[in-house]
């Protein structure tokens, strides 16, 4: 092979290669971005439900049975959970209620290239009562 062949070639997979890991760079911008709309979408309707109610939900799930909520917010609430269910990324949303306050955790696979090999990431997040207004 002519060594102007092997210069092209050698360019072609560096050009490959940082394109790869723009994209996936790019990809875990939009992963981050899309995590926090959703737990800020999250805290907001926990918040909401703990007015409505009195006691923050046993779980998620029981977001959308808020008394207060007219039949578009529910619907509403049944599209959020629906999609952070299945998110492209396959991450999970659970949520624990304390006394005061209530943590969202996220967890799911560790962007590449850890996650190509079984790492998980875990995310929490504490609110405090009424911090959800306050963002």
């Amino acid at each position: 092979m002519k060594r102007g062949n092997k210069i092209i070639i050698g360019v072609i997979i560096f050009s490959a290669t940082l394109a790869l890991v723009l994209l996936l760079s790019f990809w875990q911008g939009i992963r981050d971005n899309k995590t926090d709309a959703y737990i800020h979408s999250l805290s907001k309707w926990i918040e909401l439900y703990q007015r409505s109610e009195n006691f923050y939900p046993h779980s998620l799930l029981d977001l959308p049975l808020n008394h207060e909520l007219d039949e578009n917010s529910k619907q509403s609430v049944k599209n959020l959970l629906n999609e952070i269910q299945h998110n492209p990324w396959h991450d999970n949303y659970d949520y624990n209620p304390s006394t005061n306050g209530f943590t969202i955790i996220v967890t799911g696979p560790a962007p590449p290239p850890e996650g190509w090999f079984g790492k998980q990431r875990r995310i929490e997040k504490y609110f405090a009562i009424g911090d959800a207004f306050k963002q």
